[in-house]
């Protein structure tokens, strides 16, 4: 329990170390790291919640298109159908936790996202996927949709849908995490370079302070820097992979949320005054996960948005843009799309977590709080008798999610 944290306080000077025992430490503090820790503090578990930075959530948590999904583009992006009902399961999963956790997060709920495509064979497909996967949607014709929105260039789509995916302020959402992980009593250090020096014990230097933390499990789950997390814990490579993307900013020029399932399409996510802009497949295979903009993706992305939206010529002097990042651990069929969620324990007691897309972090979570249970502390509960019989075998440490029935 975190009350129960044991701190020796008589150390005052940076240069001497602070040992302090807990559960569980986590490295990294976007929506995994934040999701963990308030789960497992929930549950009673002492958690200190480690980062590099001074902010929490500084990297793709933050930068992405404050989009819920629900399923409705990945069902039909991700050519292997196998791989694709996998992640709409935990997309669908991951949807339903947050609405119902944090719906003060969610913005204009009554407000639809709509979906579009030119090719009557993308149209075709998306509808039999969406039945088979169980994701919602609603048929709208052209001229229903045209009515609505009357500044879309009425010669560049002929197929509408209107999605279940939501619009979220993904800030609102971390607050409350936060908030809970500090109702909870546990530790947030920021601003921390971390250390292994044993197998149960990481060593942790702030400007402030050095702390020496003894803990039954390490979760690492530091996204874009995740290969140099495991090489200090593992001296290993990882072996990642980076796609970018670039994201647009506007103020809002169109009544809602337009995204297109089309290669090159304008994905459009509507917030109150703004509009978050990419265009479909743009993602990019890098070596580095660095930010750097690549202003030829700009313009490609600007030139998709103006064939629908000729409007946006006029504000063009008021673009802005990032570039954003989605590690994903290479695999032999390396394709964009199928940036995969994975929880790895190469040193036992030491988890290295990727969630995939950020709406499947809940799912990625609990199956992560499942991976460690046998290290967390529920001392006061009885054993159930597989607890018991379990402790007795030994069992392979490659953790693989569970893939659809």
């Amino acid at each position: 329990m975190l009350q129960e944290i044991e701190r020796q306080t008589s150390f005052q000077h940076r240069e001497r170390e602070t040992m302090v025992h807990c559960d569980t430490v986590i490295v990294g503090s976007g929506i995994t790291g934040l999701l963990l820790a308030k789960k497992l503090s929930d549950l009673g578990q002492s958690i200190i919640l480690v980062d590099s930075n001074s902010k929490l959530a500084f990297g793709a948590s933050i930068k992405n298109h404050g989009w819920l999904h629900r399923g409705t583009v990945h069902a039909v992006s991700i050519p292997d159908k196998t791989q694709a009902k996998n992640v709409v399961q935990k997309l669908i999963y991951g949807h339903e936790f947050i609405k119902s956790y944090a719906g003060e997060c969610i913005e204009d709920p009554f407000e639809p996202i709509y979906v579009t495509t030119d090719e009557a064979l993308t149209a075709q497909r998306a509808v039999e996927l969406w039945k088979e996967f169980g994701v919602d949607y609603e048929e709208i014709s052209r001229e229903v949709f045209y009515e609505k929105d009357e500044l879309i260039n009425q010669d560049s789509s002929s197929y509408f849908f209107k999605s279940s995916d939501l619009k979220i302020n993904n800030r609102i959402l971390f607050q409350k995490l936060l908030s809970d992980i500090k109702r909870n009593q546990g530790m947030v250090v920021p601003m921390a370079d971390i250390r292994l020096t044993d197998s149960k014990t990481m060593s942790v230097l702030t400007h402030e302070r050095k702390l020496g933390i003894r803990a039954e499990a390490f979760v690492y789950c530091t996204g874009a820097v995740l290969d140099q997390t495991y090489q200090k814990v593992t001296g290993s490579s990882l072996n990642i992979s980076f796609w970018k993307s670039h994201l647009l900013y506007l103020p809002r020029f169109n009544p809602y949320s337009v995204v297109s399932l089309d290669k090159d399409g304008p994905i459009i996510i509507n917030h109150r005054e703004m509009s978050v802009i990419n265009r479909g497949y743009d993602e990019m295979s890098c070596t580095q996960g660095d930010y750097t903009v690549d202003q030829s993706q700009v313009a490609s992305s600007f030139s998709s948005l103006r064939k629908k939206y000729p409007i946006v010529v006029e504000l063009r002097d008021r673009l802005r843009f990032i570039a954003c990042i989605k590690p994903s651990i290479k695999t032999i069929n390396d394709q964009r799309h199928s940036v995969e969620s994975n929880i790895l324990e190469p040193v036992p007691g030491h988890y290295f977590v990727l969630p995939g897309k950020m709406t499947e972090a809940p799912y990625v979570v609990d199956e992560l709080i499942h991976a460690i249970y046998q290290k967390l502390d529920f001392s006061e509960i009885s054993q159930r008798p597989i607890d018991e019989f379990s402790a007795h075998e030994s069992f392979s440490k490659n953790i693989h999610l569970p893939q659809s029935a």
